[in-house]
């Protein structure tokens, strides 16, 4: 019988990761356009909106011109999927796997219309996105799975579903070579190549990978953080503890906390309006005070933090070296790896913590009676036998 406090570990373990990993993929895009393309608008963060009044939040966008209201043709509209198993082993829930799956793939299909984009965002044009590709990508250990669905649910060739509709897989290489993620456009007759020259001449033409280093992405991850979805509460956790938190300490207290594995606790006071004050005039993303208070008070839950002022909104964080262990670039390491492993191992620190609090009984309830009266001082206790 598996232990549900492993179950719930996984689950959270899985929720950080999808999200990390889409935040991933979001910011080497952003930086390999900012690094190829030229004049490059890219849309991280926002909503673009139907002529029928619907908003959809993709992943991103990107266009290489802007001319009067419009996105240059060859723009694209990005979402990231990953997909459930079409194929589970029991073979009575293959029918149903197959229709979840099939929904999930075609979810990408709204976007294959013209798309306003209304949001305030990093002084971004509100262009009108009528030209564009609708760009796929998915794990490399699903893409199979998905071209061979789109291949028969799609009648025109290459992939158009209003819009032409591109397929890209991708993975995280961990080989021989530099740690990298790798982009590659799914090789097939049916897929619809890039309109966008650079992007069409490099992935289709040629046949190569898009490859970006952690170092290359990182620095739009750590300033962005978010992608366009709701973040969950164990990614808020990881990186109010190792970016917000931490850095509120002073030099000597955080070479301390990077090279000892001490758990004695340094408390720090901060009222949510200070760490989103912080938030705001030190990141990019689109955090809210909402936000905020969710992983504070989740902090409360775990024992990490108490409130100190409910009506002022302090909290004190109890903050030390949880993972109990030493975080630091080291010579001739590959550069962000240091970095990423720490958000590796505070994800699994936070998920333990998380299914802990989650699977624990909820308090005994008292029992109402009366007590029994205690005896004289001067009566004796009778020894009991043991």
């Amino acid at each position: 019988m598996p232990d549900p406090g492993d179950i719930v570990e996984r689950e959270l373990l899985k929720e950080f990761n999808d999200y990390d990993q889409t935040v991933d993929v979001v910011s080497c895009w952003q930086a390999f356009c900012n690094f190829r393309l030229k004049g490059v608008q890219f849309y991280r963060f926002g909503k673009f909106r139907t002529t029928g009044g619907l908003d959809l939040t993709p992943d991103f966008a990107l266009t290489e011109s802007v001319e009067g209201t419009s996105a240059a043709p060859g723009s694209l509209i990005c979402d990231i999927k990953k997909f459930p198993n079409p194929y589970p082993a029991a073979a009575q829930q293959q029918e149903l796997a197959y229709q979840i799956f099939g929904a999930s793939v075609e979810d990408i299909f709204k976007y294959a219309v013209p798309l306003q984009y209304v949001s305030d965002r990093d002084s971004l044009p509100k262009l009108l996105f009528s030209e564009h590709d609708v760009v796929l990508l998915t794990p490399s250990e699903i893409v199979d799975p998905v071209y061979t669905y789109l291949a028969g649910r799609i009648q025109r060739k290459p992939f158009n579903v209003g819009r032409p509709l591109v397929l890209v897989e991708y993975f995280y290489s961990q080989g021989e070579q530099l740690e990298r993620y790798v982009f590659k456009w799914k090789q097939g007759e049916a897929n619809s190549p890039f309109s966008n020259t650079v992007l069409r001449e490099q992935m289709v033409t040629k046949g190569l990978p898009l490859v970006v280093y952690p170092k290359h992405f990182l620095e739009y991850k750590i300033r962005y953080v978010l992608c366009n979805d709701p973040a969950p509460t164990i990614y808020l956790l990881v990186f109010l503890w190792l970016e917000i938190f931490l850095k509120t300490l002073s030099p000597d207290q955080i070479e301390s906390w990077q090279t000892t594995s001490s758990t004695r606790a340094i408390e720090i006071e901060l009222s949510v309006d200070q760490v989103h004050s912080k938030l705001e005039s030190e990141y990019s993303a689109p955090f809210s005070k909402n936000d905020v208070r969710r992983a504070l008070d989740k902090l409360v839950e775990l024992k990490r933090a108490a409130v100190k002022d409910r009506e002022r909104e302090v909290y004190a964080i109890q903050f030390y070296n949880l993972a109990g262990r030493i975080f630091r670039d080291f010579p001739g390491e590959q550069d962000g790896l240091a970095h990423k492993a720490k958000f590796k191992e505070y994800s699994r620190v936070f998920a333990r913590l998380l299914a802990k609090k989650e699977i624990e009984p909820p308090p005994t309830r008292k029992r109402i009676g009366f007590r029994r009266g205690r005896p004289p001082k001067d009566h004796p206790l009778l020894p009991f036998p043991q």
